[in-house]
């Protein structure tokens, strides 16, 4: 495994931990704190955690908490600027949710993801921008 994709797994898993965070602090606020399991917590932790990772890249321009860390970025492979518009992070993202598996997969095997390849962005170390 090379290391970038050992850094974007990471950055992935980071993410993904502070994702539930947040919506775990949305279940407390929504259920005074009981935790109570029902249809409707359930369904506003997806919804919590699913905005949390769509929204995640453009929190710090085009990084996410867990790619700060680890000091990459996502680059627009077709423009001269380096940053994607945020409407293409956003898009980039909704596609990680739809096919969470498959995209974790590819990322695992290829270094890239469906996002990546289909809006033409690709993951680079900051220091080589």
């Amino acid at each position: 495994m090379n290391k970038n994709k050992y850094k974007r797994i990471i950055a992935g898993i980071i993410d993904l931990y502070i994702a539930s965070i947040f919506s775990y602090f949305i279940i407390a606020i929504f259920t005074n704190g009981t935790f109570e399991a029902n249809t409707m917590t359930i369904f506003i932790y997806i919804i919590t955690l699913s905005i949390a990772i769509i929204s995640k890249d453009i929190i710090f321009k085009n990084q996410s908490i867990g790619k700060k860390i680890f000091k990459i970025v996502i680059k627009d492979c077709n423009k001269q600027t380096i940053v994607p518009k945020k409407e293409k992070l956003v898009l980039r993202n909704i596609i990680l949710v739809i096919l969470f598996p498959l995209e974790f997969l590819m990322i695992f095997l290829f270094n890239e993801r469906f996002g990546d390849i289909l809006l033409s962005t690709k993951i680079v170390n900051k220091n080589h921008i």
